[in-house]
């Protein structure tokens, strides 16, 4: 008995057998392409020195900050650096995620990769006046603080509230 003998000589069974392997291969082929694609600028209208910011949609645009805390994180550094930035829609940058930023045509996916470019490029250190314990101490709470919060957003997310799941 052969592996696919149960198909037999129908050939129905063998077309729901080839669409029940294409759509799953097409579906890899089509996030491989995604995620090798380089990412371009998504506008021409861009003024030299902003940085545009690309975070998921806000719940409410004007009363609340992004649900993301990866968001949060990086338009927070943004605004007490007092970088100026403007703030846009995505669902997914170069890594397939928010945020990411756009400088001067550069696009730099991940918080902190974000943060470390902002640092460089625009010359902002707001822990210089800390000691190197000091900035181990916050460099471990700050990587506690990411973990916890994303964790728990996730667990909030599909395990407390499954009605939120789309059938």
């Amino acid at each position: 008995m052969g592996m696919l003998d149960f198909v037999g000589d129908s050939p129905l069974a063998w077309i729901a057998l080839a669409g029940g392997l294409a759509v799953p291969v097409a579906g890899i082929l089509f996030a491989y392409s995604r995620w090798r694609r380089p990412h371009r600028a998504q506008s021409a209208s861009k003024t030299p020195g902003m940085v545009y910011l690309y975070q998921f949609r806000r719940p409410i645009p004007a009363f609340g900050p992004n649900m993301s805390p990866f968001c949060i994180k990086l338009e927070t550094y943004l605004r007490m650096a007092k970088i100026p930035y403007e703030s846009r829609p995505s669902n997914g940058g170069p890594l397939g995620k928010c945020p990411y930023i756009e400088v001067d045509g550069e696009i730099v996916p991940d918080s902190n990769f974000c943060i470390s470019f902002l640092q460089k490029h625009f010359g902002v250190q707001m822990d210089e006046h800390f000691s190197e314990e000091q900035r181990a101490i916050g460099h471990a709470v700050l990587r506690m603080v990411e973990e916890s919060t994303y964790w728990t957003g996730v667990h909030r997310r599909w395990i407390e509230t499954p009605e939120a799941i789309p059938e």
